[in-house]
């Protein structure tokens, strides 16, 4: 159902759990056309524009992935400079529907063997400011173990120039999966990492 008051440009969406099949609307977006199950669409989205707010977005793919989320952005025309905020409530996914999803804005994009081991992924967390410092707050729980990142994040409206720094927390994490002779690490590490471009990349990070 949808309401919208031409005087004020106020408006109300509400999206009763609604299923989608992929292929059927691939010819609105090519990319689509990489998912291969259904997804299941429920939330309220109302604002007053160029104000949009998004109120329990639930979506789901398959058995494989989930996510509850709120989230608002106060001018949609002006995503530059505009504020955001997502808070995500439950964000759980499979290695594999992960790829898929990432496959819509990068169609080459292949799981890296550094991510292989994680196995399944749960998070929650928030995002709040705008593109050119954005802080991140999250936790993350995967098969090695839990690890906590605040950051900020900074970039332009090409997503090509990059930077974040912050600081990554690891409890009880299992590194032999991934170094010969460690086992499991509980230490916080920060880290500056930047990007120029497609081909400059600088990361320096340091162990507590």
């Amino acid at each position: 159902s949808a309401e919208y008051n031409i005087l004020t440009n106020a408006f109300t969406v509400k999206v009763n759990p609604t299923t989608v099949i992929p292929k059927d609307i691939a010819p609105f977006y090519i990319g689509l056309k990489e998912l291969k199950e259904k997804m299941l669409l429920s939330g309220k989205v109302s604002g007053k524009l160029p104000l949009i707010s998004a109120k329990d977005f639930n979506l789901t793919y398959g058995e494989d992935l989930e996510l509850k989320a709120d989230g608002e952005i106060s001018d949609f025309s002006n995503y530059q400079t505009a504020q955001m905020k997502l808070v995500i409530n439950t964000f759980r996914t499979t290695q594999d529907a992960l790829r898929d999803f990432i496959r819509l804005g990068m169609p080459t994009y292949t799981t890296p063997e550094m991510m292989k081991p994680l196995g399944d992924i749960r998070l929650k967390g928030k995002v709040e400011g705008s593109l050119d410092k954005m802080n991140i707050q999250a936790d993350a729980w995967t098969k090695r173990g839990a690890v906590q990142l605040t950051s900020i994040f900074s970039t332009d409206t090409t997503f090509q120039n990059l930077s974040a720094k912050g600081k990554i927390l690891t409890q009880n994490f299992n590194l032999r999966p991934f170094t010969a002779g460690l086992g499991r690490l509980s230490a916080w590490s920060v880290f500056d990492y930047s990007q120029s471009g497609t081909n400059k990349m600088s990361l320096k990070a340091s162990r507590h």
